[in-house]
């Protein structure tokens, strides 16, 4: 019996220890199914994380890079119009990078507009998530067009008067072939020489009449563009390789009623290139002699006798375009002589407004304190005295009437300084304005502003040297000057006597306002004006100029630049 009993107590144990180990083995694998249950959902959300950062990471990049390449004109802004235009789509694939999942990123890019936005919307999808599906971003960016300033069309022309010229004793635009940058334009009627002789190595065209009563030596082209450009007078003995005369339909241009009677001494154009070209001509003679234009009738075109120099006579097509393209341009032109407000418009352009979040607030103070001045006529708070312009730094300089004898040095670098002249400012002999280190930013250089009826005088009669110094000058080449001057309504420069020197932008506008030359002297820049007179200027100088607002010169960095920018960066699922 109690041996029994302990038999079975014995087999009791074992089965425990068995049950047990079976127990154990049981939690085990729930243990390690459920562990491995954990890491396989954590990793896969830890994957689709990852997947959607590297999507979110991917498309904005791509977007970033977009944008870079728009800025930098690496995308031209034409074709990126064209293509949300047309509502274009892109693909850019990232192939074989770390972390990208098998088979890359590929983000589309979808082209479109919206009102005055132009906008991309950049979808990048990548690896594949736990539910099978891709790893999606979606980003879209709006550009919209950055605020362009006033487009300063001053200065196009090295001379550009309004009402009327006269061009004696002066040698103009030596220095640059004739053409399209080296021309003098004229509005009115105009003497191309009446008491003196002159030089003239810039085309000349002309929409008014023109008088020749003194010889002119013009080797550029001379173009009477439209139906009252002609020869209104001519005693003069006129040296012009190329004439033209152009109407406003682009055909032949008419001399009007011109009878040239080539019995006056020297009375004459010479070395003509053109044939079939003056109507209503009665004779004309190509440098003397037998050598004659001549026509039957007044309804026919003049023709050319000499057969000997025919190549001379015949006008090449690629000239005949061109020419006739200026002088249609020059047509649309006529009445668009600039107004008294294009002073204002490109002085302030140069200066930023109160608006500009990221101007200098120096810069737009200075713009405020000039608009006062300007607008009011009279000094301002906060002006300063001329005489304290050697030490006073940049800011607004104002002269009713002040004569200046002796030379001012003024340091442009930390820029700009603007004087204004109420009444007359008067440079005297061996004095003047030495505007030193401009550079191309023109926010920095020095500008003149003549208020209604005030007068600047260079020179003031003496024969020293003296006037307005602004161009750099290093190894032979000149840069642009350095300086401006505006003038408004009856306002005046005068250049007095001989060895002055003006090197500045100077535009005289309105009723009564004139540029004056009295005396052999040198003028770099370019003027525009209601009116010029060079008559007594005894061969002075005023050799071609680059225009003011001309595109920085190829030998200098500019880099390109959107006229897009990139105003909002939007995520959406």
């Amino acid at each position: 019996m109690i041996k029994s009993f302990r038999r079975k107590v014995g087999s009791n144990k074992r089965g425990s220890m068995l049950t047990l180990v079976l127990i154990v083995v049981a939690m085990a694998l729930i243990f390690t199914t459920s562990a491995v249950m954990i890491t396989n959902s954590t990793r896969a959300r830890y994957y689709d994380n990852v997947y959607s950062s590297e999507a979110r990471t991917v498309c904005t990049a791509v977007a970033e890079s977009f944008v870079k390449a728009l800025d930098i004109q690496e995308i031209t802004d034409d074709q990126f119009e064209k293509w949300t235009t047309n509502k274009d789509v892109a693909t850019v694939t990232l192939d074989n990078v770390p972390g990208l999942g098998k088979g890359g990123a590929t983000t589309k890019i979808k082209f479109d507009k919206d009102g005055a936005y132009l906008i991309a919307t950049f979808t990048t999808t990548l690896g594949v998530k736990s539910d099978g599906k891709y790893a999606t971003e979606n980003c879209m960016v709006y550009w919209g067009k950055k605020p362009q300033p006033d487009k300063v069309d001053l200065f196009q022309n090295l001379i550009e008067v309004g009402d009327g010229g006269d061009f004696g004793g002066v040698n103009i635009g030596a220095g640059h072939d004739p053409g399209p940058d080296n021309t003098v334009f004229l509005h009115g009627h105009s003497y191309l020489t009446r008491t003196a002789s002159n030089s003239i190595y810039s085309d000349i065209i002309t929409v008014g009449p023109v008088d020749f009563n003194n010889t002119a030596n013009i080797t550029g082209s001379l173009i009477f563009a439209g139906k009252d450009a002609t020869i209104n007078k001519m005693t003069g003995n006129v040296h012009a390789e190329k004439v033209f005369f152009v109407a406003p339909d682009g055909t032949q241009g008419k001399t009007g009623n011109l009878t040239i009677d080539c019995t006056i001494q020297n009375a004459c154009f010479y070395n003509f290139e053109i044939n079939t070209l003056f109507r209503n001509v009665q004779r004309f003679v190509n440098g003397g002699g037998n050598n004659k234009f001549s026509q039957t009738s007044n309804n026919n075109y003049a023709t050319y006798n000499q057969t000997t120099n025919a190549t001379n006579v015949a006008m090449k097509k690629e000239l005949e375009d061109s020419i006739k393209q200026r002088a249609l341009n020059a047509i649309k032109e006529e009445n668009k002589f600039p107004t008294v407000d294009k002073a204002s418009k490109a002085f302030l352009a140069n200066l930023p407004s109160a608006d500009d979040s990221n101007a200098d607030p120096s810069l737009v103070a200075i713009r405020q304190l000039a608009e006062q001045c300007i607008s009011t006529k009279s000094s301002q708070t906060g002006c300063k005295s001329l005489n304290s312009i050697k030490t006073g730094g940049k800011g607004v300089y104002f002269v009713n009437t002040e004569t200046i004898s002796s030379w001012y040095d003024v340091d442009l670098s930390n820029g700009p300084y603007v004087i204004i002249v109420k009444g007359t400012l008067t440079i005297k002999e061996t004095a003047g304005f030495r505007f030193k280190n401009g550079t191309n930013d023109t926010s920095k250089w020095a500008t003149f502003i003549l208020l209604p009826g005030a007068t600047l005088n260079v020179g003031n009669n003496e024969s020293s040297v003296g006037g307005i110094q602004s161009a750099n000058v290093s190894g032979g080449k000149k840069d642009k000057p350095h300086c401006f001057i505006y003038g408004y309504s009856g306002t005046t420069v005068n250049v007095h006597n001989d060895n002055k020197i003006f090197e500045a932008y100077c535009g005289l506008f309105g009723a009564g306002s004139k540029f004056d030359i009295l005396g052999k002297s040198t003028f770099y820049g370019r003027v525009t004006c209601t009116d010029i007179d060079t008559n007594n200027g005894n061969n002075s100088d005023f050799p071609w100029c680059p225009g003011a607002f001309d595109d920085t010169p190829a030998d200098d960095f500019t880099p390109k630049e959107s006229k897009y920018a990139a105003k909002r960066f939007r995520y959406f699922y």
